[in-house]
């Protein structure tokens, strides 16, 4: 299955491929989450938001919240 995102094809096979050959550390959960925002799985995302908030990475604070 592949869904168009901002102009180009993504495959969904490839971010499951990506998910079971990272081990925990190697991809930050914010990094999945911008991923999942992209595909509009707005659950998924906020789900790793809350990860990355837990392992207190760094990259959440580019976040902007109003």
């Amino acid at each position: 299955m592949v869904r168009r995102v901002m102009g180009e094809i993504v495959p969904l096979a490839m971010l499951k491929e990506l998910e079971s050959l990272s081990d925990p550390d190697a991809v930050s959960s914010f990094g999945f989450a911008i991923i999942y925002i992209c595909l509009g799985d707005f659950d998924k995302a906020f789900e790793f938001i809350e990860e990355s908030y837990q392992k207190r990475e760094p990259s959440l604070v580019y976040v902007q919240a109003e």
